[in-house]
């Protein structure tokens, strides 16, 4: 059985995280990650393999 995880549910997941992240731990977390993830995703077959855009 294959399954392929959407990136906007990845996308929902990584904002609510970071939503809820305490003030002093927010610089660490990187908001722009999931623009990065999206355009690893597009470049990649074998990620395409594994997330849907």
């Amino acid at each position: 059985m294959e399954v392929r995880i959407p990136l906007d549910t990845v996308e929902k997941i990584h904002q609510f995280i970071y939503d809820h992240l305490d003030e002093k731990y927010k610089g660490i977390v990187d908001p722009s990650g999931m623009d990065a993830l999206k355009e690893r995703v597009a470049d990649s077959p074998a990620l395409q393999d594994i997330f849907k855009l």
